[in-house]
């Protein structure tokens, strides 16, 4: 995200649009697309069946990875990209170099995403099978080593099981219902 900040600030002054104090706001866009393009990627990583992820290479879980992932980033970034593109021709001064900014940014965090964030994530991956440790890579954790079992647990799904089973409740359903007419009124 931030080499795509550098590249966004970057070339818009290289096409002579100002820097305007608005360009502040950019960062944020940034980070928000960036770690949603993150998201979407690792989670296509984790949705590979395991059996078939330990059967093949590092490089052919990628492919599988980004076969999934690649879709909904590029349609997410191209719509995205387009619709900054269609402010460029906005009369507004200073609007015009903010959109040719975000439009420039966003095409940069995109291209990042698919190429050094996922060659970072392969070798990471390859660590991970190598059994190093990750704050020290040089080290090799033992033959009989057993991850903590509190380690092991993906928050994130145990919080959707519990909420999908509070989904089924008719009681949560009609406090929703009541809270959205309350806040309505």
């Amino acid at each position: 995200v931030l080499l795509g900040l550098v590249v966004a600030i970057s070339l818009t002054c290289a096409l002579g649009y100002p820097y305007m104090p608005h360009h502040a706001i950019l960062p944020f866009l940034l980070v928000g697309l960036g770690i949603d393009d993150m998201f979407v990627i690792m989670q296509s990583w984790y949705n590979l069946d395991a059996n078939e992820v330990k059967a093949r290479s590092i490089e052919e879980n990628i492919a599988l990875t980004m076969k999934h992932a690649g879709v909904a980033i590029t349609v997410t970034s191209i719509t995205d990209i387009c619709a900054f593109s269609v402010g460029c021709i906005t009369l507004l001064p200073g609007a015009d170099a903010f959109c040719v900014s975000c439009a420039i940014g966003i095409s940069a965090v995109y291209i990042l995403q698919v190429s050094w964030f996922v060659a970072w994530m392969s070798l990471d991956q390859k660590r991970i099978n190598n059994r190093r440790i990750g704050i020290l890579p040089c080290c090799v954790h033992q033959e009989e080593f057993k991850p903590n079992r509190l380690s092991q647990i993906n928050p994130g799904l145990e919080i959707m099981k519990l909420y999908s089973h509070l989904l089924n409740c008719q009681i949560y359903k009609w406090f929703v219902i009541f809270i959205t007419l309350v806040l309505l009124c």
